[in-house]
């Protein structure tokens, strides 16, 4: 009897370590001290001539501050007034470069905040803003949720986010590894997310989702903090996407698991010198195709207009973002090309 038992017991057993050994190892993002892309995604270039040479010209091209269109800022006055006229109706704010206002379920949600002129770890020197926030940081309603997409200083800001009033009421989302930036600030709650996890917060949901960026803070520290996309989905149903990166294949993923989504609102510029920006932020095309594979109804440029980071026109990207989705048969009232301040709902 033994002998028929005791094999069956050794099967059991092996099969019992397997199924632990698969439940604790690590998701292929997950290294040891940090995170990398998911595989068959656009990699980043190794440092080379055309990295060296964005780096040396770049202070000489900062110096000169291109001339803004009349059309690309709402007046701050308007742009306060469209905002209250909507706040009980779920909408959304382009307050400029990453940074937006959604309001879902009667909950103001700012994505990315940056409200300072540098974002930069030793202001003044870096690129400065070239346009004003359309809202100013003391202009915001009560804010309840803050959404973070990464660590770099344009995106996580500290300062911005010590000057938001009532930290105490804000509860803060944010990839893995970068709460501690903030200990220091007595925010209501943070929550850190690896991608595909999920948190409701007063009826809505977040889930962090891949993207395809790098996280970096200081010379000594590369990718030690994860980056992610975001799907804010309301109590009924409505849902908002956000991401900032290059393009990936895991978005028709995203898009069939998730999507489809209200709004994505895309990060769009900073692609230039593309030997140089590659793995890092999409062109126009590659955000439109970002925007089509999550199934969006209608679409947002951002990340442009707002302060020199690549070395296109600063004004270039939204444009080129619209003539893109035109050629992909998007429908021009689906092009969401905002002025910075704007108020569009949802």
């Amino acid at each position: 009897m033994k002998f028929i038992i005791y094999p069956i017991i050794i099967a059991a057993l092996s099969i019992l370590v397997n199924a632990v050994e698969k439940a604790y190892q690590k998701p292929y993002h997950h290294l040891e001290g940090g995170f990398r892309n998911l595989p068959g995604i656009i990699k980043k270039q190794s440092f080379s001539f055309d990295h060296l040479w964005f780096f040396v010209s770049r202070p000489f091209s900062l110096l000169k501050r291109p001339e803004i269109p009349t059309d690309h800022v709402l007046d701050n006055k308007i742009a306060v007034e469209n905002f209250y006229q909507s706040i009980h109706n779920d909408s959304v704010t382009w307050v400029g470069h990453m940074t937006c206002i959604i309001k879902l379920d009667g909950q103001i949600i700012l994505i990315d905040p940056w409200f300072t002129d540098y974002p930069t770890p030793i202001p003044p020197i870096g690129p400065k803003r070239v346009t004003y926030p359309g809202i100013h940081i003391n202009q915001l309603p009560q804010i309840n949720t803050v959404v973070i997409s990464h660590n770099h200083y344009d995106h996580l800001d500290i300062p911005t986010l010590k000057q938001l009033p009532y930290p105490e009421k804000i509860t803060i989302i944010v990839p893995l590894g970068i709460s501690r930036y903030i200990e220091d600030i007595n925010f209501k709650k943070v929550v850190e997310l690896d991608w595909y996890e999920s948190v409701n917060i007063n009826s809505i949901l977040y889930t962090a989702l891949p993207a395809v960026h790098f996280s970096k803070r200081d010379l000594l520290h590369t990718n030690d903090t994860l980056w992610a996309s975001f799907s804010i989905k309301s109590s009924k149903d409505k849902k908002v996407f956000f991401s900032e990166g290059d393009y990936g294949e895991f978005y028709k993923q995203i898009g069939e698991k998730y999507g489809p989504f209200d709004l994505a609102i895309l990060s769009c510029g900073a692609y230039k010198p593309y030997k140089v920006m590659k793995g890092i932020h999409c062109t126009p095309e590659d955000c439109v195709q970002i925007g089509i594979d999550i199934k969006a109804k209608n679409f947002l440029p951002v990340h442009w207009g707002t302060v020199i980071l690549g070395s296109e026109n600063l004004f270039e990207p939204g444009h080129l973002f619209r003539e893109e989705a035109l050629k992909k048969s998007i429908s021009d009232n689906k092009i969401w090309l905002m002025k910075i301040g704007e108020t569009r709902q949802l």
